[in-house]
């Protein structure tokens, strides 16, 4: 039984070797078509958390990725899953993005908020007490 499994995955194997196509023996209308669809993920090192030149010692260097569709079409995390088939992360991006946005957002009326009740006029009275005595 082993054998005949061993044999069928060798046979499977030699078989997509033969008829597989790489991209040197597509046509120049085909390499561009495939150009235009492809998807490509690169690595970037970004700075976390300067804020100018002189924080530059406080910040971090953050490892993240960018994804494309075709040449230069960049994309986002969320239709990145979605176009590669994984629904869950895909949800779990778009649930974390939701989260954030709406932190900023309560962060943003707190912070106005702040700023109205700053510049409302106080009207300080004085209260005279009785002199004891």
């Amino acid at each position: 039984m082993k054998r005949v499994i061993v044999l069928a995955l060798a046979l499977l194997v030699i078989a997509s070797t033969l008829y597989s196509q790489d991209q040197t023996t597509l046509t120049g209308d085909q390499n561009k078509e495939y150009n235009r669809k492809k998807l490509t993920v690169e690595k970037v090192t970004e700075s976390s958390g300067g804020m100018g030149w002189y924080w530059s010692f406080f910040s971090k260097r953050v490892d993240t990725w960018r994804a494309f569709k075709g040449l230069d079409n960049q994309i986002e995390a969320e239709e990145f899953f979605r176009l590669t088939g994984y629904t869950k992360e895909a949800n779990n991006v778009k649930a974390n993005l939701e989260s954030a946005n709406g932190k900023i957002t309560f962060g943003v009326v707190l912070y106005a908020g702040g700023l109205v009740a700053s510049v409302i006029p106080k009207i300080e009275t004085r209260c005279s007490l009785p002199k004891r005595g």
